[in-house]
């Protein structure tokens, strides 16, 4: 029984470690090189180490990679390759990016409105 617990501890503590070292490599692949978009909900990611070479990732509910660390180690445990990371950061930048894009607009908008005096009139009686 105890052998059982250490042993689940141990492969938390190797899931962990694995998972870190995945989103490390992917940030090192965004770094130097950008995804693809084919669509909608399938990308191009270059290889970390060949430059020559793209993987493949899908995303319908659940995501996929035509890697073999995804292959072998990852699908159907819930875990992701980097390739699969690196869409997960490029998305989360790209939405973030954008949402920065909006909040500047709308205060070059409201800054506007303010030199035009069409807002924030002050009514005297």
């Amino acid at each position: 029984m105890n052998h059982q617990i250490n042993s689940n501890i141990e492969n938390k503590s190797n899931l962990k470690y694995f998972s870190e070292t995945r989103e490390a490599r992917a940030k090192q692949i965004l770094e130097h090189s950008k995804p693809e978009c084919l669509d909608e909900n399938t990308f191009l990611v270059p290889s970390q180490f060949d430059s020559n070479k793209k993987y493949q990732v899908t995303y319908f509910d659940s995501y996929s990679c035509n890697c073999k660390d995804f292959e072998l180690r990852c699908k159907g445990k819930g875990l992701y390759c980097k390739h699969i990371k690196v869409i997960q950061l490029f998305q989360k930048l790209k939405n973030k990016l954008e949402i920065q894009n909006m909040l500047l607009n709308s205060i070059k908008i409201n800054n506007s409105r303010n030199l035009t005096g069409e807002e924030n009139l002050i009514k005297t009686p």
